[in-house]
């Protein structure tokens, strides 16, 4: 055998090589953004009342996504679902359920994008929805008996993100 195809030999071998390893790295890279737009198909979106900003919440996490920057305002160990936005789209509130069992109510200012504990409550409390009042405050109806978490504590809660950016 020539050494002419010899070097021709291997450079096939080292271009297949290279090929394989470059399209094994792009199969990876689009495997991990098709799930990524996936996961945000299948996770549940929730428009502002503007319009102008989504939250939605993916495996567990709550994302907030206000013109353009997109982040996780979340990252936790609990698992947070059941985005809802205030009546002026200025705040969500959503459910934390730790590991502990307790269920947390939180509340997330979006220009921080920081989350405060509102209200805990066991997971065996048969809460079944809360929604946002049309003065800022916040209803938890427990099946039966509600509970109301007024705007100035709301506020005064969400002061204390303020102070601590």
């Amino acid at each position: 055998m020539s050494d002419s195809f010899l070097s021709g030999l291997w450079g096939n071998i080292i271009g297949d090589i290279i090929f394989g390893v470059i399209a094994g790295l792009f199969a990876v890279l689009w495997r991990q953004t098709n799930n990524k737009l996936r996961a945000v198909t299948k996770g549940k979106l929730v428009k502002s009342p503007m319009g102008t900003d989504v939250a939605y919440e993916i495996d567990g996490e709550v994302y907030l996504n206000s013109r353009g920057d997109i982040r996780n305002i979340t990252r936790s160990r609990a698992r947070d679902y059941n985005v809802v936005w205030s009546p002026d789209g200025e705040y969500i509130a959503f459910q934390s359920r730790a590991k502990s069992g307790r269920i947390v109510l939180m509340v997330a200012d979006k220009n921080l994008g920081k989350a405060m504990a509102l209200l805990e409550y066991p997971a065996m409390a048969q809460q079944r929805a809360f929604s946002w009042l049309h003065n800022g405050g916040i209803m938890v109806d427990f099946g039966g008996s509600a509970t109301i978490i007024k705007q100035a504590e709301i506020d005064r809660k969400l002061n204390g993100l303020h102070t601590t950016k």
